[in-house]
């Protein structure tokens, strides 16, 4: 698997790797191959399906801040004290890390377990994983895949490989469902939203219910092997120093973070100040601009002060010059209306 062109450099360092069903699974799978009492650290700013395995668990969890103040920074110190794992991530596909590496070092060096979702950072090819345990991510948040996790052993091999098949009725409907959706931004008017969103709705419900011990599904895993990786970092990257030329000009906005020739970034995260986000948000969504926020603050227990500023503009391989002088004219437009 790791000598395919699609799959990011860094993988030649793994001992171990299995391509499981989601990003959960995989979190889940590595919970499974710790066989500790746990008591987990994670980030304050993150996804609730990145919880969801420990809370699943009943594992306590204690949450070290990130916030942004200019750029993002945390805390870790504290939260760290009487844990047993730790959960890390980078954000977005940014090499940009404010991690402290010699507290992490010496966690480890405990007997402390360290896991790092790489689910943003995927195709950065140089990853720094010396101090890592197990890599997980999910591989869906960069294509249409029907299904599609990374669940990775830096050192010795799992204790156990065994991987169900994925239900043919999940992958048929959601199959259908990405290309009704496909169809009806195309403008087929045959389409009819409401199913497909359905549809949508119902297969996400299975990500979150029957996710365990499920392997990733031989139609994803043949698109998978079709990407291009170096094509899909050059465009992403192209894509992003565009937005970051012209988003430095518009007040009210400024970038989430540094933006490096090393980056491959999954969006380009800005921060909308003065309360305006959902606004900014809403006007795109009116000028047919979708964009994404990451992420929704549902579950209570943790915070950070990103969540309610935080926009991931879209900057992916199916998109160009055009499409991102559309987004930020319309930015402008935006800002120009508060």
């Amino acid at each position: 698997m790791n000598e395919c062109a699609s799959f990011p450099l860094w993988l030649r360092f793994v001992e171990d790797q299995l391509l499981t069903f989601s990003g959960r699974t995989s979190i889940d799978f590595v919970l499974d191959d710790v066989k500790t009492p746990i008591k987990a650290c994670v980030p304050s700013y993150c996804c609730e399906s990145m919880l969801a395995p420990f809370r699943s668990r009943g594992f306590p969890l204690s949450f070290y801040v990130v916030d942004f103040n200019g750029s993002l920074t945390l805390d870790i110190s504290d939260a760290i004290t009487s844990c047993n794992v730790l959960l890390i991530a980078n954000y977005f596909g940014f090499k940009t890390s404010p991690f402290p590496t010699e507290i992490i070092q010496k966690f480890r060096a405990n007997g402390g377990v360290v896991i790092y979702d790489a689910t943003h950072s995927l195709f950065i090819d140089d990853l720094p994983l010396n101090d890592c345990d197990y890599v997980v991510a999910s591989l869906r948040k960069w294509g249409p895949l029907l299904s599609g996790g990374l669940c990775c052993k830096m050192r010795g091999a799992f204790v156990n490989h065994s991987l169900l098949p994925v239900d043919v009725s999940f992958l048929a409907k959601k199959e259908k469902a990405m290309q009704d959706k496909f169809n009806y931004l195309q403008g087929d008017i045959s389409v009819q939203k409401k199913i497909f969103l359905d549809s949508f709705a119902e297969t996400n419900h299975r990500f979150e219910t029957d996710y365990q011990y499920v392997g990733m599904d031989s139609t994803s895993l043949s698109i998978l092997n079709s990407w291009s990786r170096k094509a899909m970092q050059q465009r992403r990257r192209e894509n992003a120093a565009l937005l970051k030329a012209e988003i430095s000009h518009i007040s009210g906005i400024c970038p989430l973070l540094r933006l490096s020739p090393a980056d491959c970034p999954l969006f380009y995260p800005i921060v909308i100040e003065n309360g305006q986000r959902d606004r900014v948000r809403k006007f795109l969504v009116q000028n047919n601009v979708f964009c994404t926020v990451h992420w929704p603050h549902s579950v209570e227990g943790y915070s950070s002060n990103i969540f309610a500023s935080e926009l991931s503009l879209t900057c992916d391989q199916r998109y160009g010059v055009d499409d991102m002088e559309k987004v930020i004219h319309l930015l402008k437009k935006a800002i120009l209306e508060t």
